[in-house]
C-alpha cells in the first residue's frame, strides 16, 4: 500500500505519481482506492508503465458496462 497523486485521469486509466519505491511488473493487477470529486472510487487496474521514483501508468478494468459508464459520468463532471 502506498500513497500518491492521480494525474491525467481518463475513462481508460491514469498515471499515479508517487515517490514510493515500487517493484511492480507490467500487467500486474492492482486495487486502487481514491476520492474523485468527493466520491470514493475502488477500481481494479493493470500496470502498463513503470517509471521508477516517478510513478506508474495504470489501465482501469471494469466488472461491467454500468460501472464503467458511472465512472465515465463522474470524471466528466
Amino acid at each position: 500500500m502506498f500513497r500518491g497523486r492521480l494525474q491525467d485521469i481518463s475513462q481508460d486509466g491514469c498515471f499515479l505519481m508517487t515517490r514510493a519505491y515500487m517493484h511492480m511488473e507490467l500487467d500486474a493487477e492492482v486495487n486502487l482506492r481514491f476520492t474523485f470529486n468527493g466520491v470514493e472510487c475502488r477500481i481494479i487496474a493493470v500496470v502498463r508503465n513503470v517509471r521508477p521514483e516517478s510513478g506508474v501508468g495504470l489501465e482501469f478494468l471494469f466488472d461491467d458496462a454500468h460501472a464503467e459508464a458511472s465512472f465515465g459520468a463522474l470524471i466528466r463532471t
